[in-house]
């Protein structure tokens, strides 16, 4: 006589429990495995900066000590309309050393390095990072002034929530200088390469980071973001180094759409 094993079947209350342990464990590992792979892109970020930089450093090397002089386009004679717009003709002479297009989008942004941006315009190409050389025409359609520097209010500055205003309460406002040779005083303190952090008016009014209005179809986003903020961004000096900065240490240098390193 054959005995039958009967399978014992889980009750609801047991797959209801397994599920919430796995649930659990997800949004315990989710944070982690996001930290992670921003850890990542920050540090493939700051390789790509000190390329770029470095590329800079050999142009110099050959040429007295000057920097690229941005702003000599190819066919309308500027270097754009943001910080991020490189002159095709400093593009060239910067491949030349070294750079190519691969280091001249941040890995957190990956969906702004098409090639709608990169064949944006005939004299110029929209990059992932800000540019702070020595530009040798004012840029289109921003603030700046012929010595480079324009704030439009010094020290901190607050707006309220709402409607039209700012999704966060600070605005704050800094000088922007370009560097024109690997000599200029104040080395240490001088930004060369920055990550590109912009914010303005959104679709729906309100102060973004995340969906920054351009002359692109698609709407423009900061590198690094976390949530509604940027988290930082990393920065290449003119005497060579390169550091993490914090949004919470960061200006706005040129508007509109304002620009912040």
């Amino acid at each position: 006589m054959s005995r039958q094993t009967r399978r014992r079947a889980f009750t609801l209350i047991e797959l209801l429990v397994v599920i919430s342990i796995i649930a659990l464990l997800i949004a315990l590992l989710l944070p982690a495995f996001q930290q992670a792979k921003e850890s990542a892109a920050r540090a493939a970020c700051a390789s790509n900066i000190r390329g770029a930089g470095l590329a800079c450093f050999n142009y110099a090397t050959d040429h007295d000590g000057r920097l690229p002089k941005d702003g000599v386009g190819a066919v309308t004679g500027f270097a754009g309309n943001w910080l991020w717009d490189m002159s095709r003709v400093m593009f060239d002479q910067l491949a030349d050393y070294g750079q190519d297009r691969g280091v001249l989008f941040c890995p957190s942004s990956q969906e702004h390095a098409i090639d709608l941006h990169w064949n944006w315009d005939p004299s110029f190409r929209v990059t992932g990072y800000f540019w702070l050389f020595h530009r040798g025409e004012a840029v289109s359609g921003t603030l700046l002034d012929p010595n480079g520097t324009k704030p439009r209010q010094s020290g901190r500055g607050s707006s309220s929530r709402g409607g039209g205003s700012p999704t966060v309460g600070i605005q704050r406002y800094g000088d922007l200088t370009y560097a024109k040779t690997t000599e200029d005083p104040g080395a240490a303190d001088r930004e060369l390469v920055a990550d590109a952090t912009l914010a303005g008016t959104g679709p729906d009014g309100r102060y973004t980071f995340n969906e920054v209005r351009g002359g692109s179809p698609n709407l423009h986003r900061s590198n690094h973001i976390s949530g509604e903020l940027p988290a930082g961004g990393n920065i290449f000096f003119l005497d060579g180094h390169a550091v993490w900065r914090g949004f919470d240490e960061m200006l706005i240098r040129i508007t509109p759409p304002d620009q912040w390193f």
